[in-house]
């Protein structure tokens, strides 16, 4: 088995990420928002916990071992 760990960085510009982004004001109320749902959007596969099943269903994990503040 191969394992890499990274450390993953997202940042959102507060200022222009409602002109950017079309939908942003429909799915957000803020940047954490959608911050959270981008971490969601990571750890799962179509509904697959890919830190619980992921290595069983799909052959590969993915885990968020913790936010660095």
């Amino acid at each position: 088995m191969i394992k890499r760990k990274f450390i993953v960085e997202i940042a959102v510009n507060e200022k222009t990420v409602a002109k950017k982004y079309p939908n942003y004001d429909c799915n957000y109320n803020n940047p954490d928002e959608l911050i959270d749902s981008i971490m969601h959007n990571f750890k799962y596969e179509a509904e697959t916990d890919m830190s619980k099943n992921g290595m069983k269903e799909w052959g590969y994990s993915k885990k968020i071992l913790k936010e660095i503040k």
